[in-house]
């Protein structure tokens, strides 16, 4: 497996995993050319994975499905959080983009794609959060970062509920994680570090 970590302009991370000659893409925030410079002549995209529906995380979707002619997999929630210019907060950062999801297959907790990623349902951030667990990594979203944990202030964000995601992420094993800003880092060194984690799994 390998991991290509591509920073959009709106400062959020876009993942290419690369999986036995094909290709998931997670949070399509760059565009189709930026894409292309990572996927060899003989990978084929799989599928685009959504942590969740805000736009600085989807701006490019429509354009990345079009073009790759692929399946997207998001929370059953993603859907009203996705079309709606005041809950994906496009309205609030002066972006005019219209998206729509399409072609895409609902997922819930503990769900499987293609048999080797898994899906945890993390709302708390947003009702459509979710991460995906591959192989030791976990892609986080706006559900956990290095030495942070996202907000919880926006349209269908809940802080009590984000700790409980919290608390359920840390029960996994020592997995590797990959946010949707900043740094990658694992769930071991988030207990050492990261005030926000430290302080919620004291809370129990």
């Amino acid at each position: 497996m390998r991991i290509d970590v591509i920073e959009s302009k709106f400062g959020s991370n876009c993942y290419l995993v690369h999986i036995d000659g094909f290709v998931y893409i997670i949070d399509p925030s760059v565009n189709v050319n930026i894409i292309n410079k990572y996927i060899k002549e003989e990978e084929k995209v799989k599928g685009i994975l959504l942590t969740h529906g805000h736009i600085d995380h989807i701006y490019f979707l429509n354009e990345v499905q079009d073009y790759f002619k692929c399946t997207v997999y998001a929370s059953t929630y993603a859907k009203d959080i996705i079309e709606d210019e005041n809950h994906n907060f496009s309205f609030d950062m002066g972006i005019d983009k219209k998206i729509k999801l399409k072609n895409n297959v609902e997922r819930e907790d503990n769900d499987k794609i293609d048999g080797r990623i898994r899906a945890l349902y993390t709302p708390g951030h947003s009702i459509d959060s979710m991460c995906y667990q591959i192989e030791d990594k976990l892609f986080t979203g706006d559900t956990l970062f290095d030495g942070s944990i996202g907000r919880s202030d926006l349209y269908s964000g809940s802080s009590e509920t984000l700790y409980k995601s919290i608390r359920r992420i840390m029960k996994e094993d020592d997995l590797f994680i990959y946010p949707g800003h900043g740094d990658t880092s694992n769930l071991k060194m988030q207990i050492l570090v990261n005030p926000y984690v430290m302080d919620i799994l004291k809370r129990r």
